[in-house]
């Protein structure tokens, strides 16, 4: 039965559980059923943070929630400007959760705590063969949760907030496997469990959190991160001042000409340190970055390693497509942030559309790029 259901499409699970919920409020209209009352277990207002590009009073501006998700939080998104956050987590009894690249999809009889836990649009949704049971654990799963910027901007710092609901539970369950040690760093010490998307889960007596949403950046519990990861790390003593990120070779949107531009960089500061984080260990990546002054990255989810820059005073960002997550990230920091764009790689040599944009390879004008470092 759970093979067959693991092979369903997951909009058909969603649909069959909302018309479960419908009769199940038909019922109690008619005094059939007793009706069903849900409250959070635990809830946190989070303040003084910024909600990057989302609009507080629009939904649809944000991925992570529809018109029946995330009342709650998206509530006090919009009564804060985007200032404040409302994390609420919920205690599931018995249910299923679509753990997908769309978001967590929850399917329980307690209907608000699935609108509220829930998160992510239906346009990704799938399930896949992986089935798996979860019992007594804390779970934080939501969108994005296996990418690397993601995490550290929205799930840790969501986790470090609710550390001491977290402390009394028997484990937690994340989405990604290198979650673990960033964790372990951060002072997590109970057992991390790892549920990757897609997946079909079977819970039972789980607390199951609602994470800071795609945008909504927290300086404060970001700061926390780093200074409990970077006290774990010796930091480097003799790091360079200037570090210059890129993208591991196996990823795409690569900046094509990053020898040529590494090049130009290190004519005007000779001790820059050249670092690709997807190369090396997590450690390295805080260590090598632990003195930068300075930080040039080709944009993508390696450039949030910034964070580990307790000293960061400049970060200049390469890019094709203008995404500025990172560069979001940076300014909620105090970081002075600069832009250089590059010029996307086209076969046809024509202008891409967004959605090619996103993940196109590009290159930038060297004279362009020195021009802006020496400004720095």
């Amino acid at each position: 039965m759970r093979q067959r259901l693991a092979h369903l499409p997951a909009e058909v699970l969603v649909r069959t559980t909302h018309l479960r919920w419908k009769l199940a409020e038909w019922a109690e209209t008619n005094g059939w059923i007793p009706t069903s009352d849900c409250t959070a277990s635990h809830s946190l207002l989070l303040q003084n943070g910024r909600w990057w590009q989302h609009d507080p009073s629009n939904p649809s501006t944000s991925f992570y929630f529809s018109a029946s998700e995330g009342q709650a939080l998206f509530n006090s998104l919009v009564r804060s400007h985007g200032t404040e956050a409302l994390l609420s987590s919920y205690a599931i009894e018995s249910g299923w959760l679509l753990n997908t690249w769309s978001g967590l999809i929850t399917l329980s009889n307690n209907r608000q705590a699935a609108r509220e836990v829930s998160c992510g649009c239906g346009d990704r949704l799938a399930v896949g063969p992986r089935i798996r049971g979860i019992r007594e654990s804390f779970i934080a799963l939501q969108r994005n949760q296996t990418n690397y910027a993601h995490f550290l901007v929205e799930v840790a710092p969501s986790l470090i907030a609710f550390e001491r609901v977290i402390q009394n539970a028997p484990n937690l369950t994340i989405g990604a496997g290198f979650g673990r040690e960033i964790l372990r760093r951060a002072g997590f010490k109970l057992k991390i469990n790892c549920a990757a998307p897609p997946s079909l889960l079977r819970v039972s007596h789980v607390e199951v959190m609602r994470m800071l949403p795609s945008g909504y950046i927290q300086p404060n519990l970001l700061r926390e991160l780093v200074n409990r990861v970077n006290d774990s790390v010796r930091p480097e003593q003799n790091g360079s001042e200037v570090v210059f990120l890129i993208r591991s070779p196996r990823d795409n949107r690569q900046l094509q000409n990053w020898r040529e531009a590494a090049n130009s960089i290190s004519e005007i500061y000779p001790d820059l340190d050249i670092v690709i984080p997807g190369d090396i260990s997590f450690a390295e990546q805080v260590r090598r970055l632990s003195r930068a002054r300075i930080v040039v990255a080709a944009q993508g989810a390696h450039a949030i390693n910034l964070l580990w820059a307790t000293r960061l005073e400049h970060y200049l960002e390469i890019t094709a497509n203008g995404d500025r997550y990172v560069a979001a990230v940076a300014e909620a920091l105090g970081v002075h942030v600069h832009v250089c764009y590059g010029k996307p790689l086209a076969s046809a040599g024509e202008a891409l559309p967004y959605s090619q944009l996103q993940f196109a390879d590009f290159s930038i004008d060297t004279d362009v790029l020195a021009a802006a470092v020496r400004s720095l």
